[in-house]
């Protein structure tokens, strides 16, 4: 069925009933319209405060709002740290994105790949492309468990399934590279083709490479150089410097 523009002050209003009510569901609403919505609309400190009231609830979407909210204002590891304790119990609470952002907090931090691999993990075992894309690219790595480069593919390919175009010029690689069998030209032009459809200017170049010298699919120079004028477009540095080298 065809979807309808969003009506951001009908959501706020009956949101702002709901939260009229003690609803704690209509507070994580309401002060997540408040603080993302509309800049028309947007009422930064009404929000944190419904934010805090609804965690105090125990509303698992005003835990990990109000955890985030702490976490982008914190000025020094204490205040850091009572955000992170509240995306902590959104995550305990079965919250998938609150997995994925404590995932993300520890890979940033280094020397931590094996605890972020076990956030991403339940992330992406709940079927957030994000998480999905970040358990394949550790398998691939080897970063936080053990290298297999066929998990990672799988896990790569129900990323790029979700949309994760990243994911989907990996698998490309993969296939490109091998990695201990023959490489899969075709298949490798297929993902590539893909992830440039979609605007991903590496793989643009790479597919460009393929179309000029016929690997996976019949030369045509012309096409690839309308890759690399795409990917150029772009900002693309090797896009630019293999322009030049074709002519």
């Amino acid at each position: 069925p065809e979807q309808g523009a969003p009506d951001y002050e009908g959501a706020l209003h009956w949101a702002g009933k709901a939260v009229d009510g003690g609803d704690s569901d209509g507070m994580a609403m309401m002060a997540h319209l408040l603080m993302q919505g509309p800049d028309n609309l947007r009422d930064p400190e009404r929000g944190r405060e419904l934010y805090r009231r609804a965690a105090e609830a125990g509303n698992v979407q005003g835990l990990y709002g109000y955890g985030l909210d702490l976490l982008g204002a914190a000025q020094n590891a204490a205040d850091r740290e009572q955000g992170l304790s509240y995306i902590r119990r959104a995550a305990q609470a079965g919250l998938a994105d609150a997995e994925l952002t404590l995932g993300t907090v520890l890979e940033y931090e280094g020397g931590k790949d094996a605890q972020a691999f076990e956030h991403f993990m339940k992330a992406a075992e709940d079927d957030r492309p994000a998480a999905q894309m970040k358990v394949g690219i550790a398998y691939y790595q080897g970063r936080g468990v053990e290298r297999d480069v066929s998990k990672a593919e799988t896990w790569l390919r129900k990323a790029a399934q979700g949309g994760e175009v990243e994911a989907i010029a990996l698998v490309g690689d993969i296939n490109l590279q091998g990695d201990g069998v023959s490489p899969n030209f075709p298949e490798a032009h297929s993902w590539y083709r893909r992830a440039a459809e979609s605007g991903h200017a590496g793989a643009a170049v790479t597919l460009a490479q393929l179309v000029y010298n016929g690997m996976g699919c019949a030369a045509d120079p012309a096409e690839a150089k309308r890759l690399l004028h795409f990917a150029a477009s772009r900002g693309n540095a090797a896009a630019k410097e293999l322009l030049q080298r074709f002519g």
